[in-house]
């Protein structure tokens, strides 16, 4: 009796468990994989990875310069900003033109932590664009070249922004700072730089996390016994533990039709020859002038080929949205909700 009730079971528990297989294999797997760095190369898996990226973040008003910022070689910075992964619409709008351009690499300069990013974090994700994102905000958000110091207060600002994006599997790298160091003079504040990455660092184990931590400094003369070399070669030695994972250098020194030696690029790859860890360019894309469409690119070809790839792997074009005033950097004009593509997007694309 027992057997004859157990008999017409069996079809529907297979059906179940097909049912149960078929949901497992369904489940969304990582949508992007990780960037991982060995030695001073990235990849992804076991193919080197170049990062192909552009500067994403809407211009913010400037800040009134100070006379501290300004005696210790400052740039104008801004005072407010508009978090460019919160706000969902923009990202399904831009993704498009992302794919068009063929990046898979966006730097954003600030966020706010409180916001939601789960949206914009997940188009890029599946788009496999990947962020890297500063954790410094405008004002007192940084380390300030003036007074260089780091603090319990800045960590925690900047583990806010941590908590918040570990969680999302498209994070190439946390970067620590900007252009802090600009010259000789400021270069005192590299210390409290590294201590900040021992800081961030540590603070990653503890969540077990793996994601790269970076900095990206200005340009600067060329050679060992200079700032730029040095800085690059100090916040590199040593201890993984103290030591950044990846190296951003933001570069205009190939202007137009320029070359690999007129630029300098060829002194930059020699200089950069025994840096240990990867290295690339954290902006590229030298405006000549007042006005727009003027870029050739040229020096994507040079930076996406050997002997500059031996030491760099790729860098971030300068920028997708269009500058309020001065040099245009923009890629695009804005309107309202519209993005129009300029005369220079195909020569990038190229």
């Amino acid at each position: 009796m027992r057997g004859s009730m157990l008999t017409p079971l069996r079809p529907l528990g297979l059906l179940l468990s097909l049912l149960a297989l078929v949901a497992l294999l369904a489940q969304p797997s990582s949508a992007i994989p990780a960037v991982t760095r060995r030695g001073k190369y990235l990849y992804e898996g076991n193919n080197r990875f170049y990062i192909k990226g552009v500067a994403y973040q809407e211009p913010a008003p400037i800040a009134a310069s100070t006379q501290a910022n300004e005696e210790n070689g400052g740039f104008p910075e801004p005072d407010s900003f508009t978090d460019p992964l919160a706000l969902p619409d923009a990202c399904s709008r831009d993704v498009a033109n992302f794919r068009d351009l063929g990046i898979n690499t966006i730097r954003v300069y600030s966020v706010n932590s409180s916001l939601n990013h789960d949206a914009c974090m997940s188009t890029f994700s599946n788009a496999g664009i990947y962020v890297i994102l500063d954790l410094a905000l405008p004002l007192n958000g940084s380390i300030n070249r003036a007074q260089p110091s780091w603090d319990v207060g800045l960590l925690d600002l900047y583990a806010k922004t941590i908590d918040v994006f570990t969680g999302y599997d498209n994070v190439l790298a946390f970067n620590i700072a900007n252009e802090v160091v600009t010259q000789a003079s400021n270069s005192v504040a590299a210390p409290f730089i590294k201590a900040a990455v021992r800081d961030v660092k540590a603070y990653l184990r503890s969540k077990n996390s793996n994601v790269l931590v970076s900095y990206s400094s200005t340009d600067g003369p060329s050679g060992r016994t200079q700032w730029r070399d040095m800085l690059a070669y100090y916040l590199t030695c040593g201890s993984a533990a103290t030591s950044v994972d990846l190296y951003g250098l933001n570069s205009y020194s190939w202007c137009g039709n320029s070359s690999y030696a007129a630029s300098g690029y060829n002194t930059l790859t020699n200089d950069f020859d025994s840096l240990p860890v990867p290295a690339y360019l954290a902006e590229f894309g030298c405006v000549e002038g007042v006005g727009t469409n003027n870029r050739p690119w040229t020096e994507v070809s040079a930076l996406y080929s050997t002997p500059m790839t031996n030491q760099f792997s790729g860098g971030v074009a300068f920028s997708y949205f269009p500058q309020p005033s001065g040099l245009d950097y923009g890629l695009v004009s804005v309107s309202g909700d519209t993005v129009t593509r300029r005369s220079d997007w195909n020569d990038l694309k190229r």
